[in-house]
């Protein structure tokens, strides 16, 4: 049911603090959990984790995509395509990045 969901989300809330206690601001777990949140509908705190995830590393082409996506659900087309942008200048062998940029 309901309960056994939140229960697990929460759950994986809880894995997603014990990584980043034992790893401090890793980018890749940083954007997993702004993926979990968007899901869950907590579009401020997905943002606010993959701008925490772009500030470990610049170079993280998945969170430089997945802050483009919830750009562009949010409708803030031009900050999207800047995003898309950045990932491909980032990583210009990235199908992931040019596909995103393509959907928009």
């Amino acid at each position: 049911g309901e309960g056994a969901g939140a229960a697990s989300m929460d759950r994986a809330r809880e894995i997603f603090a014990e990584g980043l206690r034992a790893c401090g601001p890793n980018p890749f777990l940083l954007q997993g959990l702004g993926v979990l949140e968007e899901r869950q509908g907590d579009l401020p705190r997905a943002m606010q984790l993959y701008q925490e995830a772009l500030n470990a590393d610049p170079r993280h082409v998945a969170s430089w995509v997945a802050k483009g996506r919830l750009e562009h659900r949010l409708r803030r087309v031009v900050e999207a395509r800047a995003c898309f942008k950045k990932a491909v200048s980032v990583d210009p062998d990235s199908y992931y990045s040019w596909h995103a940029w393509a959907s928009l």
